[in-house]
């Protein structure tokens, strides 16, 4: 799985929709993290995986997976290989997997049945080549290529003799064999001839901590998910609690400065929130733009201000400021523009998320769809 915990509450609330008899274990990149959200009768595993440099910027899908140990035949068949033997150990008859390529490759490769769950950007468009995660740099199609080629070429030799036609990574994301469980106006590509299905699911939220918020007067209110790494992000706060009470939590931030800050109009968590209960009297959202805080966000109707970090909360912020569902801001806005745009914003007429495919039937669909899946692979 992905390293986040976010991935593991999405895999929980995915199995608990199956009220069949399963023996689950986990694969988990940070299993000691995760240990108290898994079952005590499920086994947790160390998950194999390649330490790549977030900070590098990939124009594709290919640079990432390139970028995760790819790159070199000596590296990326040892990883598959550890997968497989992690398969044979637990006897798995399927493998449900959420931002794990090579997993699912090494599920491939053994002919175990294998099912992809996850946001749009987890799961690209099978196109050859992956398209650009970089729309506003317009990319030029050779050099996506160039990406796809440098990456097959590897794929190649950790396959060997073993290799069937043409296989190649766009295969792993078939659409009969993934699903995207957000809404569509959230994906992180536009897919206007996709078969691929949507099936927006809401994990259930659990914060440590529950912020008291006085709902009766003051003034307009925010809700803050920030990172404490935000450039100047201590004058950035103190600048918006001239105009706005503040509520929420900056992962990471020192209970000093948690302490230092507190006032009548800025109330942080020195833990995680309960995201839904923290916003619901909030005007707005300002946050880096991570799937499960911009999804409530908008679910919630919540005017939504995005700071992105890295490529994937970029493309993100991108698709929903096209569609006039967020703002996109650079992440070292200075605080004097950060107050000025959010007042600005929050005053305006703004885009509601379209309600067509939140239809409150999705776990329904989404069950008959995982267990039509299992049966056709397990009979």
């Amino acid at each position: 799985m992905g390293a986040g915990l976010g991935h593991v509450t999405r895999m929980k609330s995915v199995l608990s929709l199956l009220d069949w008899e399963l023996n689950v274990s986990f694969a988990l990149r940070y299993p000691d993290k995760a240990r108290h959200l898994v079952e005590s009768d499920q086994t947790v595993y160390q998950a194999p995986f390649y330490n790549l440099d977030i900070k590098e910027v990939s124009p594709n899908f290919s640079h990432i997976l390139w970028r995760s140990g790819w790159h070199d035949h000596d590296v990326a068949k040892p990883l598959v290989s550890e997968w497989q033997t992690l398969f044979k150990q637990t006897g798995a008859d399927m493998v449900f997997i959420d931002h794990a390529p090579t997993a699912a490759m090494a599920a491939c490769l053994s002919s175990i049945p294998y099912f992809q769950f996850g946001n749009g950007f987890e799961i690209p468009p099978a196109s050859i080549p992956f398209p650009s995660l970089l729309p506003e740099s317009k990319i030029k199609n050779k050099e996506l290529k160039k990406w796809d080629e440098k990456l097959n070429t590897v794929l190649s030799k950790v396959i060997g003799t073993r290799r069937v036609g043409n296989l190649n990574f766009q295969q792993l994301f078939d659409p009969d064999s993934s699903l995207i469980l957000v809404h569509p106006a959230l994906d992180h590509y536009v897919r206007p001839d996709s078969s691929i299905q949507y099936l927006p699911l809401l994990s259930n939220v659990q914060g440590a901590s529950d912020l008291s918020i006085n709902v009766l007067f003051g003034k307009k209110k925010l809700f803050i998910y920030l990172e404490k790494d935000t450039p100047d992000l201590l004058n950035k706060l103190r600048i918006l609690s001239q105009t706005f009470t503040l509520f929420g939590y900056v992962s990471g931030l020192e209970l000093a400065h948690i302490k230092s800050l507190k006032s009548n109009d800025i109330h942080l968590s020195d833990k995680p929130v309960n995201i839904v209960k923290a916003m619901h009297h909030c005007e707005g959202v300002i946050c880096h733009g991570g799937i499960g805080t911009v999804t409530q966000a908008l679910m919630a109707d919540k005017r939504l201000m995005v700071m992105p970090r890295h490529v994937e909360q970029n493309l993100l912020a991108y698709r929903l400021e096209k569609q006039a569902l967020a703002l996109k801001l650079p992440l070292a806005s200075s605080p004097d523009l950060l107050l000025s745009v959010a007042r600005q914003y929050l005053s305006e007429e703004h885009t509601v998320l379209p309600s067509a495919h939140l239809a409150k039937s999705s776990e329904k669909l989404l069950k008959t769809c995982l267990r039509s899946f299992i049966e056709s692979k397990l009979g």
